[in-house]
């Protein structure tokens, strides 16, 4: 009987029996005390006001659920080392009002009929993302250019939606991911949030990463291109095509955009601005399940000249796109 053995077998009890014991009581009790509680004005998504945001520390989280989680995380599967190594981390807190900035998004509030586009448009800040998106394809073209000799998808339309996304990288995300996801599970996203927590694990996990270097909007959408974790898994292709791809790596997210519109049916055929009825506003709305979204989306690709991108895949490549 090897000590390893004798430790995680301690160690399940211990877990086992959280569900009745005072909030965290675990080996890590006195390293958990000391965490502080930080309000996160400069860590936000652009689209919450600090005033929205309130983490709190672990010992005043809803023990029951945490004890729950985690317990369900060892029952199907995962390690009980490694999920206790997770929620011991002193970086690990939790957002007591998730729900309320993710049910508050521009998206959700226009979908009400709450926002209007021009109001959306300028939230996001669209203008000043016009301006950059020109220059930030001349940056990158010869590299975009490969990206739409592999999948046919309009480079205007990859450079976009990392625009609209990460504001071209500028933008990171301000939460750590796990957090994010754990904080959900605390409310009726309770599933979606359990879902992408495993996911989440897995692809740290298979990169061999830590999993609080992945910082997310409040959504747990990670990276540039803002892929949530089961969507990293699966679609995620990154610029070799294996899956093995680093969601902070501008190349990786080019193709794995690229990708992603392919797979939900982007026609490479059609020429003309994406309107409702077309196979291309629906593999935009795949992306952001939000109409403002896509014509932000669209609005910002028309900003870049097609007769630049023509000259690019002329130049850089064997093809050019249709003149509309």
């Amino acid at each position: 009987m090897t000590s390893k053995w004798l430790k995680t077998t301690a160690v399940a009890g211990i877990l086992i029996c959280s569900l009745s014991a005072p909030a965290y009581a675990f080996q890590t009790q006195e390293k958990e005390s000391k965490l502080e509680t930080k309000v996160l004005q400069e860590q936000r998504d652009p689209f919450v006001p600090p005033s929205v945001l309130k983490p709190q520390n672990m010992q005043d989280t809803p023990t029951k659920k945490l004890s729950e989680l985690k317990n369900r995380l060892v029952k199907e599967g995962l390690d009980v080392l490694d999920v206790l190594d997770i929620f011991a981390d002193p970086r690990f807190k939790i957002h007591q009002n998730i729900i309320d900035i993710y049910t508050s998004s521009p998206e959700k509030k226009a979908a009400a009929k709450k926002l209007t586009y021009e109001r959306y448009r300028e939230i996001l800040g669209l203008d000043s993302k016009i301006a950059k998106a020109h220059p930030f394809f001349e940056k990158h073209q010869q590299e975009l250019v490969k990206v739409y000799e592999k999948y046919k998808v309009d480079p205007r339309y990859v450079v976009s939606i990392l625009g609209i996304e990460s504001d071209f990288t500028e933008n990171p995300g301000k939460y750590q991911a796990v957090n994010t996801l754990v904080s959900l599970y605390m409310t009726r996203k309770k599933d979606f949030a359990y879902n992408e927590l495993k996911e989440l694990i897995d692809f740290s996990q298979k990169n061999k990463e830590d999993i609080f270097r992945y910082t997310s909007s409040y959504a747990g959408a990670i990276g540039w291109a803002q892929f949530i974790p089961s969507s990293l898994n699966s679609l995620f292709v990154g610029k070799s095509g294996d899956f093995k791809a680093d969601p902070f790596n501008l190349e990786d997210c080019f193709y794995s955009i690229a990708h992603y519109l392919s797979e939900h049916n982007w026609n490479p055929k059609y020429d003309k601005e994406p309107t409702a009825s077309t196979r291309n506003w629906k593999a935009i709305l795949a992306y952001n399940k939000s109409t403002v979204y896509v014509k932000a989306v669209i609005e910002l690709a028309n900003s870049i000249p097609k007769d630049n991108v023509n000259t690019a895949i002329e130049t850089h490549g064997s093809e050019k796109i249709s003149n509309r």
